[in-house]
């Protein structure tokens, strides 16, 4: 059986007729040896490993196009509308999606975060001031931003304010209506107040640098209203713009200032021991 060279051996052999240093230019050639096969050792286990893919670092702000279309499963800002697609996009990057005659606004500055939804005849349905912080770019695993807001719902006519703590906690695969895709998993946590009420809502969202949206979101408290999931996404020819809404002045949120006066009598929609 043939061995790697060994250093006593190869003193012995020398030490007949040759000096002691012949056999230290042994012992320095043994150890050449081991170290020779200790490197192909290496080299052949280094061969059979398997390659792994590194994971997403980060997401940067996607590219709002016009004609973009995306399909949801659920209710997308509340609204019972499926199939939105992009119809406007400015300079900055805000952009107008379109829903049989809904329009859902984003603010390209706010990080393409949703600003407010209206309804075929311009009544406004939900709207955030400044905007919804659901997102913060760029966006990758331990990513944390906190920001205030002002909320509307129309269905309850309910003003609150509120501050989103959010986190990136892992990028992982999400599968949903439209497939598998890899996504980063945002923890968010609502603090709410409605004049002496208060309380916090928590909310799970997967963004998909593929698909460049959120593809799932889960709301625990109310997930009936607010969950939705994407069922499809691409380009498509963009379609002639909407008719201009009928003419009608539009509610607001009241500019900073006195709040309004809490009628106890408001519906508990966000009722502390529910949420």
């Amino acid at each position: 059986m043939n061995r790697l060279p060994s250093p006593a051996r190869s003193i012995r052999h020398r030490m007949r007729g040759h000096t002691v240093a012949s056999g230290n230019h042994g012992i320095k050639r043994g150890i050449a040896a081991l170290r020779a096969a200790g490197r192909a050792v290496s080299v052949g286990v280094l061969c059979v490993l398997p390659f792994a893919t590194p994971a997403a670092s980060e997401a940067q702000r996607p590219t709002q196009v016009v004609g973009t279309v995306r399909e949801y499963a659920g209710h997308l800002m509340g609204v019972d509308c499926a199939v939105w697609r992009i119809v406007e996009v400015a300079a900055d990057g805000s952009a107008v999606a379109d829903c049989n005659g809904h329009r859902l606004e984003t603010s390209g500055p706010d990080d393409t975060n949703a600003v407010r939804v209206s309804d075929p005849t311009g009544r406004k349905l939900v709207e955030f001031r400044p905007f919804a912080p659901a997102l913060k770019f760029p966006l990758g695993v331990g990513t944390r931003w906190r920001q205030g807001y002002v909320g509307f719902t129309a269905f309850n006519n309910l003003i609150w304010d509120g501050e989103s703590q959010c986190k990136v906690v892992a990028f992982e695969a999400v599968t949903v209506p439209a497939g598998t895709l890899d996504a980063f998993r945002i923890e968010c946590v609502d603090k709410w107040m409605v004049g002496p009420k208060q309380g916090a809502t928590h909310v799970t969202r997967w963004y998909a640098p593929a698909a460049e949206t959120i593809v799932k979101q889960v709301h625990r408290e109310d997930p009936a209203r607010w969950n939705f999931e994407l069922v499809r996404y691409g380009a498509t020819v963009p379609a002639p713009p909407p008719p201009p809404p009928a003419s009608m002045k539009l509610e607001a949120i009241p500019s900073p200032g006195p709040r309004p006066q809490y009628d106890p009598d408001a519906p508990d929609i966000l009722d502390p021991d529910e949420y």
